[in-house]
């Protein structure tokens, strides 16, 4: 089975605009893959819609039961540098990736997505994501 790390940008945007992300979501769903998150992304994504997207404020009770049920959460690990990582902030995307030994990490952000392939993982965007899988 497909194990995909997802970052943050992927939820805020299957919450704020649906499309593409809100399908990688589902997928993880109806179990045509296994969805992981990292504790660090979780706290991304509930920092970014209280201060850029408050009027979904509401809406992130409902994603936050969404990934307890459906993502397999991994616990806050210690910080990795990743010399090929441009943005350090994004290491915890890469150390999601190697300890849930990850096929794929699903994400918006450039950065990351220069790395494709890292190290045996695929890294693509929610549209590539969705198209593999479909």
């Amino acid at each position: 089975m497909i194990n995909a790390v997802v970052d943050a940008n992927v939820f805020i945007s299957a919450l704020v605009f649906g499309g593409q992300p809100l399908a990688v979501l589902t997928l993880g769903r109806t179990n045509q893959c296994k969805l992981v998150v990292s504790t660090e992304t979780i706290l991304e994504v509930q920092r970014i819609i209280a201060v850029k997207f408050t009027d979904f404020t509401p809406e992130l009770s409902g994603l936050t039961r969404f990934i307890a049920e459906f993502c397999t959460t991994l616990p806050a690990g210690q910080p990795q540098v990743f010399a090929e990582l441009r943005d350090p902030h994004d290491s915890h995307i890469l150390q999601a990736a190697l300890t849930a030994q990850a096929t794929h990490v699903v994400t918006g952000d450039k950065d990351l997505l220069s790395l494709d392939p890292w190290r045996g993982c695929s890294i693509l965007t929610s549209t590539q994501f969705v198209e593999l899988l479909q």
